[in-house]
């Protein structure tokens, strides 16, 4: 699956991504400064971080942005996702303990858990839309598309199954060392 995804991410690729970069930089200050005015110049970085790589990542991947820089509030998966890294260290660490694991398993609230197939759907969701949609602008999508259900490439539904990882694997780095 990483060499089918590769060439999204080759130098050619991300260089025609740049443009996109500086819009989302552009709009990341423009929300700094607007947030500052309101918030006697006290504004949470971690948040519009969050707001900023999400929006730029939603927008890299699948060609549409979650608009949370231009709202000034996260999205309801960006939520889900967040929720989702709260629990997934637990999770993780469960497994790795059968015994107590099945008990710290037992002790998780249940609305937690039900967070994981939400994401797992809402990428899904997001992925069809884009496979859906025409477009002559490039984005990480159009290359793994370019030999979708080919042998060369991915099959529908492995694209539908690898676009939470865009949305992960392009955003945790940034979310999860500066938390909302």
């Amino acid at each position: 699956m990483r060499k089918l995804q590769s060439h999204a991410f080759s130098d050619k690729a991300l260089t025609a991504q740049e443009p996109i970069l500086q819009d989302y930089i552009r709009q990341f200050v423009a929300g700094l400064k607007k947030e500052a005015k309101t918030a006697n110049n006290k504004v949470p970085l971690g948040k519009w971080y969050n707001y900023t790589t999400f929006d730029l990542i939603g927008d890299l991947a699948f060609g549409e942005s979650f608009d949370c820089v231009s709202s000034g509030k996260l999205h309801p998966w960006i939520q889900t996702i967040f929720e989702i890294f709260e629990i997934n260290s637990w999770v993780i660490e469960a497994r790795n303990y059968p015994i107590i694991g099945k008990f710290v398993y037992f002790m998780l609230p249940r609305e937690l858990l039900k967070k994981f197939p939400t994401h797992k759907e809402m990428a899904r969701e997001k992925a069809t839309r884009r496979m859906n949609r025409v477009t002559d602008r490039p984005d990480f999508m159009s290359y793994i598309m370019k030999n979708n259900d080919t042998e060369k490439g991915m099959s529908t539904p492995e694209i539908r199954e690898n676009a939470s990882l865009l949305i992960l694997a392009g955003s945790e780095t940034v979310s999860s060392s500066s938390p909302y």
